[in-house]
C-alpha cells in the first residue's frame, strides 16, 4: 500500500514526458550512485565509527535509499531489533527534515540547473514527500526530475532487499 501512495505522489507531480526525457538519468543516480553510497556509508560506519554491523547497515540504507521503509524491510531481513530500527529510522528522520531544506537551498545558492538539483535531490533526500516538497523549492522541472528519481529509487527496495539479505547470511556463516 505504501508504495502504491508513494508512486500517486510522484505521479501527481509529474508530466509523462519528463518520464522518457529524463528516465535514463534517473536509472544512473538511482542505481548506480546510491549502491555506491550505501555501500560508502556502511564502511565509513563500521570501520570509522566503529559501529555495530547491523546499525550500520540500517543507518546507510535508510539514509541512501528510501528512509523508514528501507529501514524496516533490511531490518526484517537481518533480524535487527526493534530499538536498532527505531533509533536508525529517527536519526535518518532527524537529517531528512534538515536536508529537504539545507539541499534546495545550496542548490540555488550555486547555481545548480534546475534538472541537475532535481536528480540530486530525487537521489539523496529521504522519503517522497520531503524530495517533492525540496525540489519544489527550486522549480517545477527541478520536482518532475526529482520524483522520477525518487520513484526509480523506490522500486529497487524489493531487489536491494534481496541483495542485503543474500550478502548478510554470507557475511554471516562465514563470521560464525
Amino acid at each position: 500500500g505504501e508504495f502504491f501512495i508513494k508512486c500517486s505522489l510522484v505521479l501527481l507531480a509529474v508530466e509523462f514526458s519528463v518520464i522518457s526525457k529524463f528516465g535514463l538519468e534517473a536509472i544512473l543516480v538511482a542505481w548506480l550512485g546510491s549502491p555506491l553510497v550505501l555501500i560508502t556509508g556502511y564502511l565509513i560506519g563500521t570501520r570509522l565509527f566503529k559501529m555495530e554491523k547491523g546499525i550500520a547497515l540500517l543507518v546507510a540504507v535508510g539514509s541512501t535509499w528510501c528512509g523508514a521503509s528501507a529501514i524496516s524491510a533490511t531490518g526484517a531481513v537481518i533480524g535487527a531489533s526493534g530499538s536498532d530500527m527505531s533509533l536508525s529510522i529517527s536519526v535518518v528522520a532527524f537529517f531528512t527534515v534538515i536536508f529537504t531544506f539545507v539541499q534546495a537551498y545550496i542548490a540555488i545558492g550555486v547555481g545548480m540547473p534546475h534538472d541537475v538539483a532535481g536528480a540530486w535531490i530525487g537521489g539523496s533526500v529521504d522519503q517522497t514527500g520531503n524530495v517533492i516538497a525540496s525540489a519544489a523549492i527550486i522549480s517545477d522541472e527541478a520536482a518532475e526530475v526529482a520524483g522520477i528519481v525518487k520513484m526509480v529509487l523506490n522500486s529497487g527496495l524489493g531487489i536491494l532487499a534481496t541483495v542485503i539479505s543474500i550478502w548478510w547470511q554470507t557475511t554471516q556463516n562465514q563470521d560464525d
